[in-house]
């Protein structure tokens, strides 16, 4: 996982500044980084769905399907999505680095 101590090459700075973007190969792992969030992102799905009433897919969730019925719930309730943006910037904040 990228660290706040990397530093970025002059090359990937530049690129930033032109594009808006810089592509950093290498830094996240998708077992060790990614899958982990998306099932904590699965969760608070889940959580905001109980709140109004909602039954979600009855299947066990997995990196591949971890949102699903986010949209079925969203075009429901449709405050359901900014709540579940909330919950996850506090969660994204408060994920430590390594």
């Amino acid at each position: 996982m990228l660290k706040s101590t990397d530093v970025l090459t002059e090359q990937q700075r530049e690129a930033f500044v032109r594009d808006g973007v810089v592509v950093l190969r290498g830094h996240l792992h998708v077992e060790r980084d990614i899958a982990p969030l998306q099932m904590q992102i699965s969760k608070v799905i889940g959580l905001v769905a109980n709140s109004y009433g909602f039954g979600l897919p009855e299947e066990e969730r997995t990196p591949e399907n971890f949102d699903a019925g986010f949209l079925e719930l969203v075009a429901a309730h449709p405050d359901a999505a900014g709540q579940i943006y909330d919950a996850l910037k506090h969660l994204l904040v408060s994920t430590p680095q390594s």
